[in-house]
């Protein structure tokens, strides 16, 4: 379990990748992206961030690269921004966890019978 200050540097980190990737990332191919949440490893020199973006397989994978493009200029952001001992290397990794639950949610409806209507009174 996460420490309440790994959770506020976690949170810190989201707002600023956020915040950079709609304000300094020009790169074309980085659609619409949101930073769904990061997790740091306990020296802070590792970052996972976890994002979400609309379009198909190809148009994600696209972000992603373009993000991993752009990974030098968020880094720095982070460390302009942020009061850390280092600034964490960023890996993204596509969080495909909203389409999983359209998905479940889905399977469910499908999945449920109607129930008969039941006989008043007997």
């Amino acid at each position: 379990m996460a420490s309440q200050r790994m959770r506020r540097v976690d949170g810190s980190l989201r707002e600023v990748l956020a915040t950079a990737i709609a304000d300094e990332v020009t790169d074309p191919g980085v659609g619409f992206v949101t930073v769904t949440s990061v997790e740091t490893s306990g020296d802070l020199r590792h970052a996972k961030v976890y994002v979400s973006t609309l379009g198909d397989a190809d148009e994600q994978q696209a972000t992603l690269d373009a993000l991993n493009r752009a990974k030098r200029l968020l880094q720095s952001s982070i460390a302009r921004t942020l009061r850390l001992k280092y600034t964490p290397v960023l890996e993204f990794y596509l969080d495909d966890s909203a389409r999983r639950a359209v998905r479940l949610d889905a399977l469910l409806k499908q999945d449920e019978a109607p129930t008969p209507p039941q006989e008043p009174g007997r």
